[in-house]
C-alpha cells in the first residue's frame, strides 16, 4: 500500500511519516474503500473522519504511479494529489449519505468539489476557507482549544506541550466565534488532548500536586476546568458570555467535579489588590478561588506547603512581589502551584523569549553535554540565534559546540567556543531549522563545564530572525 512496498514500524511515540499510502495503486483505493465500508456498517454516525492533516509529500513526488494519476487527472502540483484523494472518498461516503470529516488541510491541498466538513486547527479566521467549497468547519484551534497545553508557565507546572504558548482558562472561554445558525458555515468547536504530547517517554512525570502519576489523574489534571470553558463555547452565545460570571460559577463546580471522583488543576487563590506601603513593601490581600478552601503562603520566597502560614484575610507584607508566594488548599492532597510573580526581564527581550536560567548546579566540574528544552522557542521553520547571557558568579563557564535536536535528530551544528563571566557579553549560537514539526520536541544540546568552579549564573534566549 505504500509508495516503496517496504513493511513498516509503527513508531510508539509523535511523529510525522514520510511515508504515506500510494495514492496511485488501485489496490490502495480498494482497501480505503473497504476499510470506510466496514465502518459505516460498524458505526451510524453521520460523520466519518478521515484525518488528513500534516502528509508530507516527498514518497508521492518520487513515486512513477503517483506521477501517473497525477498525468491522468491534469494535476499540476503534487499536493493536489491529496485533494484527489480526498474528493474520491467523499464521493463514495455522500452515496451512502455520509460526510466526511477531516483536518483543515483536506480543502487545502487541491480541489474537493464534494461538501465536507473541516476541522480548523491553526487559527480560529482559517474557517473563512470552507465557504468557497461549500464545505463546514468545526473551529478547534490550537491557540484556545487544545487541552494538552498547559494551563499556564507558573514553575512546576505540570509537563505537557510546548509548541506554542500556554491556554489559560481565561483565554479558553475568549475563543471568538460567531453565534450559530443554520446558514453558519461553522457547525460547531471540539476541544482536544493529544497524551502523546505530554508523554514524550514511557513514565509520566511526578507531581506532588497530583499526588499519583497515573494517567488518567494527568488527563483530568489538563481537561478540568478548561472543559468547562469549551462547552460554554460550544453552547453558548459569544455575546453572552462574561469571563467573570463564568469563574464565578466554576468555583461551584470544583464540589461536583470531586464528587464524579475526576481530578483537575487547582486553581491559585485570587490576589485581589496589592498595595506600596511607605516603606517601600508590599501588602498582598488574597480571595479562595475554590469555595471552602485555604490559602496558605509564605514571604521569603520559598514555595507554600499546606503545613505554611494559613491566610487569616488580613494583608500579608512581603518585601518584594518574588519574594510573596501563595497556594489553594482543597485538601492536604488537592493544592495548587504557587502565586508566582516572575523577575523583570525586560532589559533582555531583545534576545528573545526567556528559555532557561543556570545556577551552580547546572554547571559541570569538566565537559559535559548539557541539554536545554527548547520546545516552544522553536516555532516554524527558520533561523535562530541562541544567547548565553551571564549574570553573576565569580567562575568563569566555559562553552563549547552547540546541536540543535528535533527529538533524536540534529538539525543543526553551531561550532564554537565562550568563556562567559559575570559582565561579559553573551555568547551567541545561530541555527537553523528546515524540517520544523509541529508537536515534536526540540532541544539544544551544549558542551559546558566551570574550569574553576561552579559559581555562575544565566540566562538563555532563543529569537527566531526575521
Amino acid at each position: 500500500l505504500s509508495c516503496t512496498g517496504l513493511q513498516h514500524e509503527l513508531p510508539r511515540q509523535h511523529f510525522i511519516s514520510r511515508d504515506l499510502i500510494c495514492v496511485g495503486k488501485d489496490s490502495s483505493i480498494k482497501f480505503l474503500t473497504d476499510i470506510l465500508e466496514e465502518t459505516m456498517e460498524l458505526f451510524p454516525s453521520k460523520y466519518i473522519n478521515i484525518g488528513g492533516d500534516e502528509a508530507v509529500y516527498s514518497r508521492w513526488e518520487e513515486c512513477a504511479d503517483c506521477q501517473a494519476l497525477m498525468k491522468r487527472e491534469g494535476l499540476s502540483k503534487v499536493s493536489e494529489l491529496q485533494g484527489w484523494l480526498t474528493d474520491s472518498v467523499a464521493r463514495m461516503m455522500a452515496r451512502h449519505d455520509r460526510t466526511v470529516i477531516g483536518w483543515e488541510e483536506i480543502i487545502t491541498r487541491g480541489d474537493v468539489s464534494t461538501p465536507v466538513v473541516a476541522l480548523i486547527w491553526h487559527n480560529v479566521d482559517d474557517s473563512t476557507l470552507v465557504a468557497p467549497g461549500g464545505h463546514k468547519a468545526i473551529l478547534t484551534p490550537a491557540t484556545h482549544m487544545y487541552l494538552d497545553f498547559p494551563e499556564s508557565s507558573t514553575p512546576g507546572e505540570i509537563k505537557a506541550a510546548g509548541w506554542m504558548p500556554p491556554i489559560s482558562l481565561e483565554r479558553a472561554y475568549s475563543m471568538p466565534v460567531n453565534d450559530y445558525s443554520d446558514s453558519s458555515s461553522v457547525i460547531g468547536v471540539m476541544g482536544c488532548l493529544w497524551s502523546d504530547q505530554f508523554i514524550h517517554g514511557t513514565v509520566l512525570q511526578e507531581l506532588p500536586h497530583l499526588n499519583e502519576n497515573r494517567s488518567e489523574k494527568y488527563i483530568d489534571y489538563l481537561t478540568f476546568p478548561r472543559l468547562l470553558a469549551v462547552s460554554e463555547v460550544a453552547w453558548g452565545r459569544e455575546k453572552d458570555r462574561d469571563y467573570a460570571d463564568f469563574v464565578s460559577r466554576v468555583g461551584q463546580h470544583y464540589a461536583r467535579i470531586n464528587r464524579k471522583g475526576a481530578g483537575y488543576r487547582v486553581p491559585e487563590p485570587v490576589v485581589t489588590s496589592i498595595d506600596t506601603l511607605a516603606d517601600g513593601r508590599l501588602a498582598f490581600t488574597l480571595a479562595p478561588s475554590v469555595p471552602g478552601s485555604q490559602i496558605r503562603y509564605t514571604t521569603d520566597g520559598t514555595y507554600p506547603t499546606v503545613h505554611s502560614a494559613l491566610y487569616d484575610g488580613k494583608p500579608v507584607i512581603a518585601d518584594s512581589r518574588t519574594d510573596f508566594h501563595a497556594i489553594t488548599v482543597v485538601n492536604p492532597k488537592q493544592v495548587s502551584l504557587p502565586v508566582y510573580y516572575a523577575p523583570d526581564y525586560s532589559a533582555y527581550e531583545k534576545y528573545g523569549k526567556l528559555t532557561a536560567e543556570w545556577a551552580p548546579l547546572q554547571v559541570q566540574p569538566k565537559q559535559a553535554p548539557w541539554r536545554i528544552d527548547a520546545t516552544g522557542k522553536i516555532s516554524g521553520n527558520g533561523t535562530y540565534e541562541i544567547a548565553f547571557v551571564p549574570l553573576k558568579g565569580a567562575s568563569p563557564l566555559q562553552l563549547g559546540d552547540l546541536r540543535l535536536m528535533k527529538r533524536d535528530e540534529q538539525l543543526d551544528l553551531a561550532s564554537g567556543k565562550h568563556t562567559l563571566k559575570a559582565g561579559d557579553a553573551p555568547a551567541v549560537y545561530t541555527v537553523k531549522v528546515d524540517s520544523f514539526e509541529a508537536g515534536t520536541p526540540f532541544t539544544v544540546v551544549v558542551d559546558q563545564y566551570g574550569p574553576s568552579g561552579n559559581d555562575s549564573h544565566g540566562l538563555i534566549f532563543i529569537r527566531r530572525l526575521p
